[in-house]
């Protein structure tokens, strides 16, 4: 690792951050940008250290109130023209770099485009929620070099999807947003679709969310010969049901070598990636125990990490216990405020 006296420079820190956007996995890049910046007392390298501290699992409740203050102070200068065409909602940052925003529609007419895509925050965002646009302007808007780096756009809806299968596909990653039935049916053009054919991690977002629903967007995986064909697979919801999560992380599973759920209402997330389940929660600790409930931890490594929400008690922790003597997990690492959880 480089030292700090030679980072120090504004121009080093933007070449330090044009590592970042070449490599936006390389976590030990981000953490040297914020050791430059902390270095220069500026308060991104603060964010980018707390937010780090949030994925370990370490963050106190005094930390994700700063972070909350240091975004709401900072970021409009941080995000530039950005911060102008993204719904402030729909923002996500990780590790102190902006992985996702939702495009507003108006931002996508050509002549306001031209303001916003060569924003140097551009380069840090891995996923783009397009609204939705005729497949026309979303095809001219895809093929702009300024988003070739992108993982991949999400759809926010079906409706341009048939247009879309037949033109060059630049992306390892594509998402798109539906309804159930709207989803089961897109996966026939992804099957099919010539553009899709390099595509191997697909994030689906579902309107509603239950086991019945999960278990038809199973189905329509089979029955297009979808097994085998993603290294990722992503499945979200904008509802909350902990232990549909549960059961999707289980169907996903056995699609794909890494799989993801996410809830929104309160915000669960969990993957499942080389032996190892990590589940992330900002919500009550009952709905992390309906999740574990209905997912199969049998042979597998589980951590959690809580970063909001009540704590669990006794008659939760007991029942936890049982659970993990039924799902005989490898390892189970759990928050240190919920005291010793032995089994």
């Amino acid at each position: 690792m480089e030292t700090l006296a030679t980072l120090c420079s504004a121009r080093r820190v933007n070449d330090l951050l044009a590592r970042v956007h070449d490599a936006p996995d390389d976590d030990t890049a981000k953490l040297v940008v914020a050791d430059a910046l902390l270095e220069r007392k500026d308060p991104r390298g603060e964010f980018i250290a707390l937010q780090f501290k949030a994925w370990r699992g370490e963050a106190t409740k005094e930390d994700r109130a700063r972070v909350s203050a240091l975004l709401s102070k900072h970021r409009a200068s941080w995000l530039g023209p950005l911060s102008d065409v993204l719904d402030p909602e729909s923002l996500v940052f990780e590790k102190g770099f902006l992985r996702q925003g939702a495009l507003l529609e108006w931002a996508c007419a050509s002549n306001v485009t031209e303001t916003w895509v060569e924003a140097p925050a551009l380069r840090e965002v891995r996923e783009l929620v397009m609204p939705d646009l005729g497949a026309a302007a979303l095809a001219s808007l895809l093929e702009r070099p300024q988003l070739r780096h992108l993982l991949g756009p999400r759809l926010s809806s079906t409706r341009a999807l048939q247009a879309l299968a037949t033109r060059e596909w630049p992306f390892v990653s594509f998402g798109v947003q539906g309804a159930v039935k709207a989803l089961s049916a897109a996966l026939v053009t992804v099957a099919t679709g010539k553009a899709f054919v390099d595509v191997k991690r697909l994030v689906l977002l579902l309107e509603r969310f239950g086991r019945s629903s999960v278990a038809e967007v199973m189905r329509a995986f089979t029955k297009h010969g979808l097994q085998t064909r993603f290294d990722e697979l992503h499945l979200e919801a904008t509802n909350n049901d902990a232990g549909a999560a549960g059961y999707a992380l289980t169907s996903l599973s056995r699609f794909a070598p890494k799989a993801v759920v996410e809830v929104a209402l309160p915000h669960l997330s969990a993957r499942r990636a080389a032996g190892e389940v990590v589940v992330r929660a900002g919500a009550i600790a009952t709905h992390v125990f309906e999740f574990l409930h209905a997912f199969d931890l049998q042979g597998v490594s589980l951590v959690v990490h809580q970063s909001g929400g009540s704590l669990p008690g006794e008659s939760d922790l007991d029942a936890l216990k049982n659970d993990l003597r039924r799902l005989r997990p490898t390892r189970a690492v759990f928050p240190a405020e919920w005291g010793t959880v032995d089994v």
